[in-house]
């Protein structure tokens, strides 16, 4: 089975945030999946999928913290992600978006790739 989302260049709006035109989209046309929805297209895409809280980072600035409080629209322009396996093992990133954890990236891999 083939992947039929691949990396591409990611171009982050003026808050930092980014999706690739082919990621998930919940079938219900909210802004949430039911429960199984992204694992089963994970598996229909026959990917892995890992994520990246900002507020997990070991390096992130207490600024930036600040900064994407106090902005009141969520501003993490200034957070660098940190790539998975530091650029190894195929991982591509799919989104940067926010959540009720603030904001996170999520990662992408075939599942293929060991």
């Amino acid at each position: 089975m083939q992947n039929t989302i691949a990396a591409i260049t990611v171009e982050r709006d003026t808050l930092g945030y980014w999706t690739h035109p082919d990621f998930f989209t919940p079938a219900n046309g909210g802004e949430f999946g039911v429960d199984g929805e992204f694992d089963a297209w994970l598996q229909k895409n026959n990917l892995r999928a890992w994520h990246t809280f900002m507020t997990d980072e070991d390096d992130i600035e207490e600024s930036m913290d600040q900064a994407y409080e106090k902005s009141g629209q969520g501003d993490c322009s200034h957070w660098t992600p940190s790539d998975v396996d530091e650029g190894k093992g195929g991982w591509f990133m799919a989104s940067i978006h926010d959540s009720d954890y603030g904001p996170v990236c999520v990662w992408l891999r075939s599942n293929t790739d060991e």
